[in-house]
Parts: structure tokens; C-alpha cells; sequence
């Protein structure tokens, strides 16, 4: 089964990072990033509902970007019955407890902060994937 995975980040450098970490899985994996939240939350509206029942999502989003942050797109989206069981992983240089509490209350299914090192920031990735890719049904 192929994940779509889609990455809302602000940073060109995270989602570069991200791409290369997936390029070593050895599944298919639909590959989208979206550098505005505004326009993640316009392709993921306007995605036909019955394809969430059919294929499997994981959203990863950064927190602080500009006009949307990622608490307000994460309320957004939970707002919408169709995504209520699309795996949300908020992944931000943050590690703040209240951070990660807002999260979890709004409805995320993870929180991690994103480590320094690329080699460390690529292996969270992989096994955030292989982790929902093995306990999330859509």
C-alpha cells in the first residue's frame, strides 16, 4: 500500500531533509510538501473524502510559520470529519511542554522535536512513517 505523505513546512531546508529520508524507504510513499499552510489546507479540502477511507495519509507540520501557524491548520483539519482519523505528527524545533500539550489537546497524534543532527532528524522520520505505516488504519 502507498502512503501519501505530506509535510507542511516553511523551511525549504526540513522538507529537503525529509524528501532525502524517504528516498531510502523501500515502500511507495506519494511525497507532497507544502511551504504555505494556506495552500496544504486548500489541497487537503479539496481532496475527493472517500479517498481517506481507500488510501493512507500522515501529515507531519511544523508549528511556527507565517499567516497560519500550525496550531490554527491542525484545528482547521480537525475540524473536518473526513480527516478525523488522518494521523497528525507536529514536528518543531520546539520543545516546549506547552507546545507540545497544545498539540496533543487539539487533536495531534504526535508530537517531536525535531533533533540537530541530519542523520538523527532522518531516522525520527523514517520511523515516524514505519510506526503509523504498521499501526494507523485508515
Amino acid at each position: 500500500m502507498c502512503i501519501n505523505l505530506v509535510v507542511v513546512d516553511d523551511s525549504d531546508v526540513d522538507i529537503l531533509i525529509i524528501e532525502d529520508a524517504i528516498s531510502d524507504i523501500s515502500y511507495p510513499i506519494n511525497f507532497k510538501s507544502f511551504s504555505h499552510p494556506e495552500k496544504f489546507l486548500n489541497y487537503i479540502e479539496g481532496i475527493n473524502p472517500e479517498i481517506f477511507q481507500m488510501e493512507k495519509f500522515i501529515i507531519i507540520s511544523d508549528i511556527n510559520m507565517p499567516k497560519i501557524n500550525g496550531f490554527e491548520m491542525l484545528e482547521r483539519i480537525r475540524a473536518n470529519a473526513h480527516l478525523a482519523l488522518v494521523p497528525i505528527i507536529m514536528f518543531s524545533s520546539s520543545s516546549s511542554h506547552s507546545d507540545a500539550f497544545k498539540s496533543l489537546s487539539l487533536g495531534a497524534n504526535a508530537y517531536l522535536t525535531k533533533p540537530l543532527q541530519i542523520d538523527a532528524y532522518q531516522q525520527l522520520i523514517c520511523a515516524t512513517i514505519e510506526f503509523w505505516r504498521h499501526h494507523h488504519h485508515s
